[in-house]
């Protein structure tokens, strides 16, 4: 068995996270080897080829493939494509830090993450451990030209909560819709609430392919071609953001709050599937859900 990811321990000096790694007896003989850690320390500092890592070190370069099999079959390096076919090159995966002295002074040991790769959904939105992206909650007072306020604003932690099993945010995540100004908007956003309540949804809701009609009381499918009234389904749509191109929008809404809470239940338990795209068509990520109970929703496409 190579080397795994294990659980997260906390630092209780200093309230840091960290994730361990699971080695069986195997990887820790490898490691016992006085050649092998310097390999690996090297490793840290720079992705490189098996001649320059002999030249470095003062090895015989067949002894350093030799090392090489062994740390690659324990899973602490692995083997990258190098400018042509024929130059294989090796570097340090991230579990192999936990192994390395003072992560070997690594010059990438401040891009080291220890969390998992985001569902394709999130894509963007969790970028190398770090959360990238603002989540755009409803006014819970009467604003907006429709006079109304949110009840679903409780549940934004949720998905704050989603987020942070992917990676850290080191710089205000929340905002209400009454604060997002030019410079705000031109982000990754997950919008949450429907147009009646949400002052962004509003405004990037003719750009959704499963959308709200223009008095925010249907949800219109320009996937399916279907209507649905039931105050009990919402829509959750992954689209590029209207404000910066380059940007995406996650939006999160239903017809009611209960509707809304449904979405945000798909959010939380359902990345995967809505990552695999509409039943009708998959390059479009765009679902409806309906509402069952406190803790079962409906995919209804």
């Amino acid at each position: 068995m190579p080397v795994k990811e294990g659980k997260l321990i906390v630092d209780l000096e200093t309230n840091k996270l960290f994730r361990c790694a699971e080695i069986d007896l195997k990887t820790m003989k490898i490691l016992s080897d006085e050649d092998r850690v310097k390999i690996l320390n090297y490793l840290a500092k720079k992705t490189t080829y098996p001649r320059k890592i002999a030249y470095a070190l003062g090895m015989n370069e067949q002894t350093v493939y030799y090392h090489l099999k062994l740390l690659k079959e324990s899973g602490l390096i692995e083997e990258v494509k190098g400018e042509t076919n024929f130059v294989k090159l090796y570097k340090t995966k991230k579990l192999a830090y936990c192994f390395i002295p003072g992560f070997a002074e690594s010059s990438d040991k401040e891009n080291i993450n220890f969390y998992p790769e985001p569902p394709e959904f999130l894509k963007g939105f969790v970028k190398n451990g770090e959360i990238n992206c603002k989540i755009v909650a409803p006014s819970p007072f009467p604003h907006g030209k429709y006079g109304k306020g949110s009840k679903s604003g409780y549940l934004i932690g949720e998905i704050a909560c989603v987020l942070g099993n992917y990676g850290i945010s080191k710089k205000r995540l929340i905002y209400l819709d009454e604060e997002m100004n030019e410079e705000n908007r031109k982000d990754n956003l997950i919008i949450v609430g429907g147009l009646h309540v949400n002052l962004v949804q509003d405004e990037v809701n003719d750009q959704l392919p499963i959308r709200f009609d223009d008095e925010g009381t249907k949800i219109i499918s320009y996937i399916s071609g279907e209507e649905y009234l039931d105050p009990d389904c919402g829509f959750i749509c992954l689209s590029e953001n209207p404000f910066d191109k380059t940007k995406k929008i996650i939006v999160l809404a239903g017809l009611e709050s209960i509707s809304t809470k449904a979405c945000i239940f798909a959010f939380k338990h359902h990345l995967n599937k809505l990552s695999k795209g509409n039943m009708y068509d998959r390059s479009k990520k765009a679902r409806v859900v309906k509402y069952i109970s406190e803790n079962k929703i409906i995919f209804l496409e």
